[in-house]
């Protein structure tokens, strides 16, 4: 299982790489948990949206997942933060898998990509 945990919104969540993770793992649960409203255009049969969940349950989501996921573009934005979940995925002993964001870089245990197929098949 792969996982995301955060927001499902703004110019920087990639939606049409989150489906085509779905599509080229149809084997793996793709899981998003966030405030989700309906905003992927696809549905796929892999691809689970689990809507907001209480801070405190969040572990007990990532101690199941293979890998923790940042779908996210490479813009303007991205390329100006840091995301605080990489640290939180990391200190559950989850695999990153990001994609090429200078800040991330050097970071043990985070797999940066510019193509996320290739860093989640690293992983398993």
């Amino acid at each position: 299982m792969m996982i995301y945990i955060g927001a499902l919104w703004g110019e920087w969540f990639d939606w049409d790489l989150l489906i085509r993770l779905a599509d080229a793992y149809p084997e793996a649960a793709v899981v998003a948990i966030g405030d989700y409203r309906g905003q992927c255009p696809e549905r796929r049969p892999n691809l689970h949206f689990l809507g907001l969940k209480p801070q405190r349950e969040l572990p007990a989501y990532l101690a199941h997942a293979d890998v923790a996921i940042i779908p996210w573009k490479v813009n303007k934005i991205t390329l100006a933060t840091s995301p605080l979940k990489v640290y939180e995925y990391l200190a559950m002993r989850r695999p990153v898998v990001a994609p090429d964001l200078p800040p991330l870089r050097g970071i043990p245990g985070v797999w940066l990509s510019r193509n996320l197929f290739r860093g989640y098949r690293a992983l398993v």
